[in-house]
């Protein structure tokens, strides 16, 4: 009797045992690439917090290659790449984790951030502006929009902002600081001073609230309020600008050679700004000291070729004073 033929087109019985013996296995073996990922994200956490963004970096690669549907992945990689300031990949990493996650806030106002230090507010206000949408009760996406908004500006709209900032949080130090700034910019000096003051009731030791006080109040002809507030905040930072700022504060009080020693001390600090040269030069003129201010002036050109016309143009300033010095 002859063999029967195999039929290749015979149909294999089906065996649900199988099916579910496979599906099981699918299931175990994504668990477990699953939670091996996670180790490596973990230890990629653990090198970023440590600013060792490079190696980060290589862990969130290992963690996204195993786990390729993981918006987390993403969005803390391009978190890693931005420290770095590798912002257009951190951008493409950001995009991804939106890709995954269309509603994933972080990403959005990281990639907001990212494009803001690549100057592209307007992209920025609109990555900031999809983040409020998701989460109207995100009070740091209003704060980076108003940043946003003050590059391009547009101060009255980045103040509206701040004030929404505010209301959702009431004690966070920066938010008063940064509306007071913004007020300061809209020449809203007493209302910047508003803010400075609950700055500094919130945060006692920060340096920046007296300083920026003490130009409000310089503007508002509070000069010796001014000084107070500048003398406060170099006991807390020894910072060049301070001293500038003190040092006009003391020339508008004619207290001239208390400024020029606060001139000094900043150039000796930054000896490349050539506001602190100018600053110091228009004293020296005062107290008739014609060569010190035509050497300051001229510093100040040569640091700042801007000076040579606008509203002080220092160049016809050191034509002026050398006259005087023929004449005498």
């Amino acid at each position: 009797m002859k063999p029967e033929k195999e039929n290749k087109y015979s149909i294999v019985p089906f065996d649900s045992n199988s099916l579910v013996h496979a599906k099981n296995a699918i299931a175990i073996t994504n668990r477990l690439l699953h939670e091996q990922a996670e180790i490596f994200f973990k230890q990629g956490k653990t090198k970023y917090e440590k600013h060792d963004y490079k190696d980060a970096i290589k862990d969130y690669c290992k963690a996204i290659d195993l786990n390729p549907n993981n918006a987390i992945y993403y969005n803390t990689r391009g978190f890693a790449k931005w420290a770095l300031m590798n912002y257009n990949d951190a951008i493409e990493d950001y995009n991804k984790a939106i890709e995954l996650n269309q509603k994933y806030t972080s990403a959005f106002t990281n990639r907001g951030q990212a494009k803001h230090d690549l100057s592209d507010y307007d992209g920025a206000i609109q990555d900031y502006t999809k983040a409020i949408e998701i989460n109207p009760m995100f009070h740091g996406a209003y704060i980076s929009r108003g940043l946003s908004k003050r590059s391009l500006d547009e101060y009255c709209s980045a103040l509206e902002d701040f004030n929404k900032a505010i209301e959702l949080n009431q004690n966070t130090v920066l938010y008063y600081n940064l509306r007071g700034d913004t007020k300061f910019d809209l020449n809203d000096y007493n209302g910047a001073i508003e803010d400075y003051n609950k700055t500094i009731e919130i945060d006692s030791n920060f340096s920046y609230a007296y300083y920026a006080r003490g130009k409000a109040k310089l503007e508002v002809n509070n000069f010796t309020g001014a000084i107070e507030d500048l003398n406060k905040a170099i006991e807390l930072s020894n910072n060049a600008i301070y001293y500038n700022t003190r040092g006009a504060a003391k020339h508008k009080l004619r207290n001239y050679s208390g400024a020029l020693e606060d001139y000094d001390i900043a150039i000796k600090k930054h000896p490349n700004t050539a506001i602190y040269y100018k600053n110091r030069g228009v004293t020296k003129n005062i107290l008739n000291d014609y060569s010190g201010a035509i050497e300051d002036f001229s510093k100040a050109i040569e640091l700042n070729p801007r000076y040579v016309s606008g509203d002080y143009n220092l160049k016809e300033e050191i034509r002026r004073i050398s006259k005087k010095l023929n004449i005498l």
